[in-house]
């Protein structure tokens, strides 16, 4: 037992001792990361874009600029200032295109932190009236740095430990290595934007450069990763050697990009991107097509998926949305990268596998939910393009119109994609029919039949005893255990709805319900049966010490053979109502047997001569009080009906079984005056107590010499 828990304990320990080095290094690179931009130098002002021109919105105590004013340039002492482009506050340095425009940029970097060194004239304009101001520009502490700098740095580590703790979770697939490999680059990705985005004014253009170029190695690793997931993801498409090809293909064009030999940005690294995202499109579809039926690896690639679309949609959706609506306030790029987190906790979630049943069903919604949001922005897009409204009344519009078509939309989705789940109240009505089947093996018939009917499963099998207490989950929702009732053993339900879907705890809800009423029902119907029971005892009871006790004296007393005939039958006819009412079941063979008997005994007191025909390998088949009586009061009428009616002998009774039950039937002669003989009311009574038991009363008129009347009782 030591033993045991040393090495679970050991075996436990690696992925926590790696996930604190990996925590370790994140924790370095911040130090880092902080330590270079602490040490930039940023003008004691707050600048803002505003159209083409920079303008002061903020200053620092004690610094005699006016809020508002123009930032013309920037110098030192009585030189020629330095123009202030709007360009040089941008925040990402792919805004351009081609790369003499970005050496540009890095130049006129450089010159404004060499600037920032030494005490700075800053040249400003009111329109009214300009002026010059002295200002120092000064390194910042830590804690003077904004939010979204240390936002940035906080969604990479995020992805990155939350990429890595997938992997240690399932070292040996493809799929979870590879999802680790995104974790880490999308840490790296956002290391340099970290950094530059909240510079203050400028960098030098190496460092800038060099954190460009960090952010570019980081988004095209972190795409061939995207591309070796759909490849592995949920299973293999192609050997694990081919995983190395988005790396080799992509690779160079990074090379390209940062030695800047590629013809522009878009060759250099738009372009590349872009192939990676349809790449992985076009995998993750073939891998849908390749988890047909496989409902678990679909689930688990459903929400995968869904998280890549919801992540990269809100950060489109912020990002041009904002652009677009024209109500909606610009968001920066460094918070709105944020939203790539989602979709790491959502791939996390679906390659982990955790909870799929449960996770499955979100994704549906969780899809329609974005499909709202973009179906906002497409109208309203439409509406101040194609109308020319105002951006307010365009969103308004957009709302109400997308409102009636979304909610009709989404109910119409959610029933034809989710499937409307069956109310308990519609399998009343068939709990009620299974209550009321007298067999127990017809019970447990029609249970597995109607579970059948509400999860459509692959199959069905038998759990070893005991089975659970109550419904649950088996293998992460791929099968669904059904607990054991009177009637049936415990089952396994595999693969629901033939394996398009996972089972989920509202079917687990669903079943403990559906057994719940069976059981109330099954204990109210075992109520009533007793008391019917108790009833017919009585009944019974009456029958037997008055009618029987009458018939008995008749039957000693009367010297009329005639009479004490009828009477001896009337008493056999009341001891087969009897046994019906209160007696016990009989073996078919013993039935048979006391069958003969009486026959016997009847036809040598008619005179006439018995032929008994019985198979003797009878199966082993044990026959209800009912039905047995049902079979002798056959039995016994059609002996009558012969020796009344039929002429000469022998009486034939034969027996058999076959795939349609039992087939007992007896032969006669017949005398020439009654060949078209009418069909009593013995003979239909005997027709009506057989279809109540799913049998049938087969009469023969082809011979006019005989009668043969031949009874058909399933077993």
């Amino acid at each position: 037992m030591w033993k045991n828990w040393t090495m679970n304990a050991a075996r436990s320990a690696v992925p926590a001792r790696t996930l604190v080095m990996l925590l370790a290094l994140n924790l370095l690179a911040w130090l880092w990361a902080t330590r270079v931009i602490c040490a930039v130098p940023v003008l004691p002002l707050q600048l803002k874009v505003d159209a083409e021109t920079v303008r002061i919105v903020g200053v620092n105590p004690g610094v005699a600029v006016p809020v508002g004013a123009e930032v013309l340039g920037l110098g030192r002492g009585t030189e020629a200032p330095i123009t202030l482009l709007a360009t040089d506050l941008i925040e990402e340095p792919d805004y351009f295109d081609t790369y003499p425009e970005m050496a540009a940029f890095f130049a006129r970097q450089s010159q404004f932190a060499e600037l920032l060194r030494a005490p700075t004239v800053v040249h400003w304009s009111t329109g009214d009236e300009s002026g010059r101001a002295l200002v120092t520009p000064a390194g910042r502490s830590p804690a003077e740095l904004p939010l979204v700098y240390w936002f940035q740095l906080a969604y990479g580590s995020l992805s990155c430990l939350i990429g890595c703790w997938v992997w240690l979770l399932r070292p040996s697939e493809w799929g979870a290595r590879m999802f680790a490999i995104t974790g880490s680059c999308f840490a790296l990705l956002t290391l340099g934007p970290a950094i530059y985005s909240v510079r203050g004014l400028a960098l030098p253009g190496e460092l800038f450069r060099l954190l460009s170029s960090l952010n570019h190695l980081g988004a095209i690793l972190f795409g061939c990763g995207l591309v070796a997931l759909m490849l592995s993801y949920p299973r293999l498409l192609l050997a694990p050697r081919w995983l190395a090809l988005p790396f080799v293909i992509f690779l160079p064009t990074f090379v390209l990009d940062a030695l800047r030999l590629a013809p522009n940005q878009d060759w250099g690294m738009r372009i590349p991107i872009m192939s990676q995202m349809l790449l992985a499109i076009a995998l993750g579809g073939w891998q849908w097509r390749r988890a047909r039926q496989d409902a678990l690896g679909r689930a688990a690639l459903r929400w995968v998926l869904l998280s890549s679309l919801v992540g990269c949609g809100l950060f489109v959706f912020l990002m041009v949305g904002s652009t677009l609506l024209g109500s909606l306030p610009p968001i920066p790029q460094g918070y709105a990268l944020g939203f790539f987190v989602v979709m790491y906790i959502g791939l996390a979630l679906g390659v982990g596998r955790y909870r799929l049943f449960d996770l499955d069903r979100w994704a549906y919604r969780v899809l329609i939910w974005v499909a709202g949001a973009f179906l906002v922005l497409l109208l309203d897009s439409a509406l101040i393009a194609g109308l020319h409204l105002a951006p307010d009344s365009a969103l308004a519009v957009a709302l109400l119109a997308s409102g009636w078509m979304y909610f009709p939309l989404r109910q119409w989705l959610l029933v034809r994609v989710l499937g409307a789940r069956r109310p308990l109240e519609d399998a009343l009505g068939e709990i009620v029919a299974l209550a009321l089947l007298p067999e127990s093996a017809a019970r447990a018939h029609r249970w597995e039949a109607l579970l059948q009917r509400v999860f459509a499963p692959a199959n069905i099998v038998p759990l070893p005893d005991p089975g659970p207490p109550t419904a649950a989950l088996l293998d992460e929702g791929l099968a669904l255990a059904v607990p054991a009732h009177a009637d049936s053993r415990a089952l396994r339900l595999n693969l629901r709805d033939s394996g398009r879907a996972l089972f989920g705890p509202e079917d687990v809800r669903f079943t403990d319900n559906l057994l719940s009423l069976l059981r109330q029902t099954q204990l109210q119907q075992a109520g009533l049966r007793a008391a019917a029971q108790a009833e017919r005892q009585r009944l019974a009871q009456d029958l037997h010490d008055d009618l029987g006790s009458r018939l008995l004296m008749l039957i000693h007393r009367t010297r009329d053979r005639e009479l004490t005939g009828i009477a001896r039958e009337a008493m056999a006819d009341l001891r087969s109502i009897l046994s019906a009412i209160d007696g016990p079941g009989a073996s078919l063979a013993d039935v048979l047997a006391n069958g003969r008997a009486e026959a016997s005994a009847r036809c040598e007191a008619a005179g006439r001569k018995l032929d008994w025909q019985v198979s003797e390998e009878l199966p082993l088949h044990w026959l209800s009080s009912h039905t047995r009586s049902v079979l002798e009061r056959c039995l016994r009428e059609l002996l009558t009906n012969a020796l009344k009616h039929g002429a000469g002998d022998p009486v034939a009774i034969d027996a058999r079984v076959d795939s349609a039950g039992l087939r007992l039937a007896v032969t006669n002669p017949l005398p020439g005056a009654e060949a078209e003989w009418p069909l009593g009311r013995g003979l239909r009574g005997l027709a009506r107590r057989l279809a109540a038991l799913g049998g049938q009363l087969n009469i023969d008129r082809q011979h006019p010499s005989q009668a043969r009347v031949e009874l058909v009782l399933p077993l």
